[in-house]
């Protein structure tokens, strides 16, 4: 009866995953396995979530303080935290640009000046407007007040709509947007979709 590579647990006759196609023989439970599938995940995700990472990063030492993981599992393992760790520090220098991301609905910014042209872009997303939403709209109307549920989903949509545009600038090779204008388009009478659109650019500060 073989034993997790990983933890040490004792597997069945039909329990227990291969670790990665180069470690024939290394074997691990569905727990560790679930935690592996995770850290595989977070080597390739453009958005780290910084929770997962520490408890997955935690799951493994736990098991590898331990002395239960095994020489074959080591190796294994180090290899893909090499992977998410050099995946962690691309999105920490992208959030890093991020934060220093600067937009405007005009066509210049104070101190700045344009030194490149990239692309006109847009960012979307699907507004699910919902039924009773659409009731409540309808009353507000009647009554010659706002909508406060139309409005909040619609402010929420902006935003993620413009994350999205920035992502993409950002992606492209530019540290700002000039031109920011919004559109809300209707698709069915319940669905709606906001979209930000703008020229991505390249600045720097005036000498």
């Amino acid at each position: 009866m073989a034993n997790c590579c990983i933890c040490g647990k004792k597997l069945g006759m039909l329990s227990g995953v291969s670790l990665s196609f180069q470690y024939d023989g290394a074997i691990i439970c569905n727990e560790c396995n679930e935690y592996h599938l995770r850290l595989k995940k977070l080597a390739r995700t453009k958005q780290i979530d910084a929770d997962e990472l520490h408890e997955v990063r935690e799951y493994f030492q736990t098991w590898s303080a331990s002395g239960k993981t095994t020489q074959q599992a080591q190796e294994c393992l180090e290899e893909e935290w090499k992977e998410v760790n050099e995946n962690e520090q691309k999105y920490l220098e992208f959030q890093e640009r991020k934060d220093f991301f600067m937009t405007t609905t005009g066509y210049q910014f104070e101190g700045y000046q344009i030194i490149e042209y990239l692309n006109v872009m847009s960012g979307e997303v699907v507004l699910g407007t919902g039924f009773f939403s659409e009731i409540n709209a309808q009353i507000s109307d009647f009554l010659g007040t706002n909508s406060e549920l139309f409005e909040g989903k619609i402010a929420k949509a902006k935003e993620a709509a413009m994350d999205n545009l920035i992502n993409k600038a950002l992606h492209a090779g530019a540290n700002a947007l000039i031109g920011i204008d919004f559109d809300l388009m209707t698709l069915t009478q319940n669905i709606i979709v906001v979209s930000v659109n703008g020229t991505a650019v390249r600045i720097k500060e005036k000498a």
